[in-house]
C-alpha cells in the first residue's frame, strides 16, 4: 500500500476525526491558534446548561441517541411510527430498508436552511424551520415518491436521484418562491442527492444494482458481514458501518472538496495552525451514521463501539461553546471583534471556521465527562456521547442562540452550499 493510500485510508477513519481535532485543542491550550482562543474556566457554565436542558427534556434521564429521528418526530408527532404502520404490509425487512432510505436523504438534506425558511406540515398545519423543518419535509417528499423510480413509492432509488428535478424538490420543500420562502443551498442539496445516486450505482456490493440500487439495501449488506453470538444476536462494529458509509458515499461530495490522489476526501480541511495538516470532520457522514443506528438495532442488528463516534462539528454545539465564552476570538490586533465576526460571512474552508469546528469536536469529549458525572453516570458505556448530544448540547446551543439573537442564527455565520452544515 502506497503512502498516499495509507493517508487516504487513515483520513477516512473515526480515529482521524478525534485525533486531528484533539491536536487543534492542544494547540489552543498553548494559545497558538491563529484566530481563536479558549477559556476553560467557562466550561462549567456549559456543563450546567447541558445538564439543565437534559433534565428538562428527559426528566427520567432515558435519553435516546442523537439522530435525525428526533427531528423527524418534531412537534411530538410520531412520524416514524406512522410510516412503519403505513408500510406494515411490506414486512419488517422492507420497513427497515425504507427507514434507512429516509434517514439517508433526510440527513443529506440537512444543511443550514437559513434564518427565514419555513415548512408548513400539511398533516398538522404547523410551521417548522431549520433542521426540524427539513426533517419533516423529507418525510413528505418520501411519501410523495419524489425519490422513487416509479415516482409514487415511499422509497429511495439511485436512478431516480440521478434524475432529480430541482423544481420538484423546491416545490416539495415549499421553496419554489424564493422571494417568499428562501431556502439556502437548494441547488447544492439537489446536486448532492444526484451525486449520491451516482456514488451508489458505482458500489452495487453495498446498495444493489440498476433499478434496485437504493440506500436501504445497505441493511442486506451489513447482515452479510455481521457476527452472530451464541444467542444468535447479530452485531456489527460502528467501524464496519462507518467504513461502509464513508466508502459508499464518497462520490457524493462536491468535486471542490480536498482531493488526494484523485480521491474525493469530503469534509476535511488543511489547518494553518497545524502547518496545513488536515483536520478531519466528516460531519454529515457522522450525522448519517448516528441516524442509521436506531433502525438497524430495531431490526435486531446490534451496533457496537458507538462511543468511538465523536461530537458533530456543527453550529449548534459550536455556537453553545462560543456564546458561553469557552471559545473566543483573539484580540482585534490578531483577528476581529465579536461584532465584526457576526457581520461577516465565512466560507467553510476559512481558517477561523476550521479552528471553530475542531475545537467543538474536541471540547465535547471533555464536556461529556463532566456532564456524565453531574447526571450520575459512571462511564461512556452507560451514557455515551450520543446521549450527551441529544440530552443535550444541541438543544442547549439552540436555546442560547435564540436568547442572544432573535432569529436563532449561529454566532459565526457560514456560507452554506447545502453540503456541510
Amino acid at each position: 500500500m502506497s503512502t498516499q493510500q495509507e493517508q487516504i485510508r487513515y483520513l477516512r477513519t473515526l480515529n482521524a476525526v478525534r485525533n486531528s481535532c484533539t491536536t487543534v485543542l492542544q494547540v489552543a491550550k498553548e494559545n497558538k491558534l491563529k484566530h481563536l482562543t479558549i477559556n476553560l474556566d467557562k466550561i462549567d457554565s456549559v456543563v450546567d446548561l447541558i445538564v439543565e436542558e437534559t433534565k428538562e427534556n428527559y426528566p427520567n434521564l432515558q435519553v435516546p441517541f442523537h439522530s435525525r429521528w428526533r427531528h423527524i418526530d418534531a412537534g411530538n408527532i410520531p412520524r416514524k411510527a406512522q410510516l412503519e404502520n403505513e408500510w406494515n404490509q411490506f414486512g419488517k425487512v422492507e420497513i427497515t430498508r425504507r427507514l434507512l432510505d429516509l434517514a439517508v436523504v433526510s440527513v443529506l438534506l440537512d444543511a443550514g436552511a437559513g434564518p427565514t425558511w419555513r415548512y408548513i406540515d400539511p398533516f398538522d398545519n404547523k410551521s417548522y424551520n431549520r433542521s426540524e423543518g427539513l426533517a419533516v419535509a423529507s418525510v413528505a417528499l418520501l411519501r410523495d415518491g419524489i425519490f422513487a423510480n416509479d415516482a409514487k413509492s415511499a422509497r429511495v432509488d439511485a436512478q431516480a436521484l440521478l434524475q432529480l428535478d430541482i423544481n420538484r424538490l423546491a416545490k416539495g420543500l415549499q421553496a419554489d418562491d424564493p422571494q417568499r420562502n428562501f431556502l439556502v443551498g437548494l441547488e447544492g442539496r439537489a446536486n448532492l442527492l444526484r451525486r449520491l445516486g451516482e456514488s451508489m450505482l458505482r458500489r452495487p456490493q453495498f446498495f444493489g444494482s440498476d433499478s434496485n440500487c437504493r440506500p436501504g439495501n445497505v441493511y442486506d449488506y451489513l447482515l452479510t458481514i455481521a457476527q452472530s453470538s451464541e444467542n444468535q444476536q447479530k452485531s456489527i462494529s460502528i467501524h464496519q458501518l462507518w467504513e461502509t458509509i464513508i466508502e459508499g458515499f464518497q462520490d457524493a461530495w462536491p468535486a471542490t472538496r480536498t482531493q488526494i490522489d484523485g480521491v474525493n476526501m469530503g469534509d476535511i480541511w488543511p489547518c494553518e495552525a497545524l502547518n496545513n495538516q488536515y483536520v478531519v470532520f466528516h460531519k454529515l457522514s457522522q450525522w448519517l451514521v448516528y441516524s442509521l443506528i436506531e433502525p438497524l438495532e430495531e431490526a435486531q442488528l446490534q451496533v457496537q463501539n458507538i462511543s468511538d463516534m465523536t461530537g458533530l462539528a456543527e453550529y449548534r454545539n459550536g455556537g453553545l461553546l462560543y456564546d458561553l465564552g469557552v471559545i473566543q476570538i483573539k484580540s482585534q490586533s490578531q483577528s476581529q471583534t465579536d461584532q465584526q465576526i457576526g457581520q461577516q460571512i465565512y466560507t467553510v474552508d476559512s481558517q477561523l471556521i476550521v479552528e471553530w469546528r475542531a475545537l467543538t469536536v474536541a471540547l465535547l469529549d471533555e464536556i461529556a465527562i463532566l456532564v456524565r458525572k453531574k447526571l450520575g453516570f459512571e462511564s461512556a458505556i452507560q451514557y455515551p456521547l450520543a446521549r450527551v448530544l441529544q440530552g443535550g448540547s444541541w438543544s442547549a446551543g439552540r436555546r442560547i442562540a435564540y436568547q442572544l439573537r432573535p432569529d436563532g442564527s449561529p454566532p459565526i455565520v457560514i456560507q452554506s452550499d447545502g453540503t456541510v452544515f
